[in-house]
């Protein structure tokens, strides 16, 4: 029961901060497009406030997205969670390559590479949590039938 409900709750963590990185990230590629002419009034200051404002809302996203990466991997069986935590992984890795040439583009390119990095960490969490949880059964079960 307790596991159930470790599971759903990280389900919830991982969709909403899926939904606001995602958010976020629809939301940096509208500024870049219309940054030049709204903003160009806004004093050094309220631009500061607003990138502050900004990259910690994507941040605490991201933490609550890998904290519930963290749950599902303690909450799968071991061998659910290492194919998880391979699938998560790869696609870290396919946003990584497909982001590396927009780094240095702006807010688009700044916001998709740190989403890349955010899921490639997530699943390698997953891998690395779900990989000592195999080995642990594997271990006892070897030692209890020696």
């Amino acid at each position: 029961m307790l596991r159930r409900a470790l599971m759903y709750a990280s389900l919830v963590l991982v969709s909403g901060s899926a939904f606001f990185l995602l958010r976020n990230l629809a939301w940096s590629n509208r500024l870049e497009e219309d940054f030049s002419a709204s903003y160009a009034c806004c004093t050094q200051q309220t631009s500061a406030l607003f990138h502050a404002r900004f990259w910690s809302g994507f941040f605490l996203a991201a933490k609550f997205g890998i904290a519930g990466c963290a749950g599902l991997a303690f909450s799968l069986r071991s061998r659910t969670a290492c194919k998880l935590g391979i699938w998560t992984l790869s696609v870290g890795a396919g946003l990584s390559v497909c982001c590396f040439p927009m780094i240095h583009s702006g807010w688009f390119g700044a916001a998709s590479f740190t989403l890349a990095a955010v899921v490639f960490c997530s699943g390698l969490l997953i891998l690395v949590v779900a990989s000592v949880r195999l080995a642990w059964d594997k271990f006892h079960r070897n030692r209890n039938t020696a």
